[in-house]
């Protein structure tokens, strides 16, 4: 009696755990974005919403009344989404049946946050920063006079700028990567 219970317990796990084979764990994330308890498909969508769309728009540097505007293709952003969904799988259905829909039937939970890499071209972000940088730029000027039989000309001083060309590249190169 008890090796018929114990089979038919196994058995009802195992066709509880079968009927989650195409959900993702409880606990599972990709860059931050919780996936657990959707499919792959609901997965897919979520992350693009949240991550892949923000990074699809326009990066924009702006100082003062200025500004420069960079598609995302001229930057060749770009990420891999299939790999971290392919791994949140691995990780959902990993460990045997009967650890799963016990971790499933008790409210356990993974904790596996799988990042997902963003790359883009590091020259492009080299060119921006020139192109600010050779726009901004401007070498401080003494105030000068010239005195003449019609009169004193005086040319006012003017206050340079330069910009933090390291400071510019990291902050875009940060940004480049976080969707938010």
């Amino acid at each position: 009696l008890l090796v018929v219970l114990g089979g038919g317990g196994a058995s009802a796990l195992y066709a509880y755990d079968a009927s989650r084979s195409e959900l993702l764990a409880e606990g599972v994330a990709i860059g931050g974005v919780d996936v657990g308890g959707l499919t792959i498909e609901e997965a897919r969508a979520l992350v693009r919403r949240r991550l892949l769309e923000p990074l699809s728009r326009d990066v924009v540097v702006i100082h003062g009344k200025r500004g420069w505007v960079v598609p995302p293709d001229d930057l060749r952003v770009r990420t891999d989404l299939e790999a971290p969904l392919r791994k949140a799988i691995e990780t959902s259905r990993s460990g045997n049946f009967l650890r799963r829909a016990h971790r499933d039937l008790t409210g356990g939970r993974l904790r596996a946050d799988l990042p997902l890499d963003v790359s883009y071209s590091d020259e492009a972000v080299v060119e921006l920063v020139r192109r600010v940088k050779a726009a901004l730029d401007r070498r401080p000027r003494e105030a000068k006079s010239a005195v003449s039989l019609t009169g004193v000309r005086i040319s006012p001083s003017r206050k340079g700028t330069a910009v933090r060309a390291r400071e510019l590249e990291h902050a875009l190169r940060s940004q480049l990567v976080r969707p938010t």
